[in-house]
């Protein structure tokens, strides 16, 4: 018979989660529909590699609506849901509504499916591709079924797929309130302090790191880049701001401090060192100091980030 090609194995995962995202039975008689979906919600991680392709999969899950990502290709579908709860085992069909696939066969069409919930809290969903018209009967990888079984991720967790030295980066996620101090100096005479917030979140399939800081009128708004490169062996960075302000920067992890250590040689000779700490799973703190190339010191900042969400 027919193998499921990556694509399908998308759908399938996305049909069957987001079926039970949205349920209308309690999994458990003592729990209703809503806290049920309110579970749901959030980031959600394949434990194995499944499929032909031998893909992990990364969930999300907001509100009713649900998206599946492949974690190595980053290729992502989305859908919307009916099922039918009271069946056993309990299915739902996936109605596909975005697909990267360039022909777009898989929209309009929809995916059968089956899942469970089991006593850890893990997801097992079994689904067949869009457009097949035969629902799976067990949870076993046959023919054209394929098994996925989900955990909720958790701060800490390496995403599937991505090097292990960006389960440093895990803590940064999140909403932060921040405080930035510059001390007086030939680049802020008068000092200066700045609050604002920022928001870090994972991109492009979980690879790069993505923090935007909002601290207008005080300071520049900018973005932070960040990522692990295998070949250089250092952490790699990027910062920009609304006025155009661009510097690269190279990490390395300091397990015993639990901080991250950032140079920047600039293109005037100028040379930045910055360290991140984290302090707790709530509070961070950096510092950085600008040099001269005959090493006068041009500007001194410090900072603190204190999780909001």
């Amino acid at each position: 018979m027919r193998r499921m090609g990556m694509a399908g194995a998308l759908l399938a995962a996305c049909s069957v989660s987001l079926g039970w995202a949205v349920a209308q039975e309690p999994e458990n008689k003592a729990e209703d529909a809503k806290s049920d979906q309110a579970r749901m919600q959030g980031a959600w991680i394949s434990r194995e590699p499944v499929g032909p392709a031998r893909e992990q999969f990364t969930m999300t899950v907001q509100g009713s609506q649900c998206e599946v990502k492949a974690a190595r290709s980053g290729a992502a579908f989305k859908g919307t849901l009916t099922l039918n709860p009271a069946a056993n085992p309990k299915q739902a069909d996936f109605a596909v509504k975005e697909s990267p696939d360039p022909d777009q066969k898989y929209v309009g069409k929809s995916a059968l499916g089956i899942y469970k919930i089991g006593e850890d809290g893990t997801l097992t969903l079994a689904a067949n591709e869009p457009g097949v018209a035969v629902r799976p009967e067990k949870f076993e990888a046959i023919d054209q079924t394929i098994v996925f079984v989900f955990e909720k991720w958790r701060p800490g967790m390496t995403l599937p797929g991505n090097p292990p030295e960006l389960k440093v980066l895990e803590r940064r996620i999140g909403t932060w309130a921040t405080q930035t101090v510059a001390k007086p100096g030939p680049w802020a005479p008068a000092g200066r302090t700045v609050t604002g917030i920022e928001t870090t979140e994972w991109i492009l399939g979980g690879r790069f790191q993505q923090t935007r800081n909002a601290n207008r009128p005080g300071s520049p708004d900018n973005l932070f880049l960040c990522t692990y490169d295998t070949q250089l062996k250092a952490y790699r960075a990027l910062n920009l701001d609304d006025q155009g302000y661009i510097n690269e920067m190279t990490g390395q992890w300091d397990d015993a401090a639990q901080t991250l250590n950032w140079t920047s040689d600039g293109k005037n000779g100028f040379r930045a060192v910055a360290a991140i700490r984290f302090v707790g799973p709530d509070n961070t703190e950096w510092e950085m100091t600008i040099k001269a190339q005959d090493g006068k010191v041009m500007l001194e900042m410090a900072g603190k980030l204190v999780r909001k969400k």
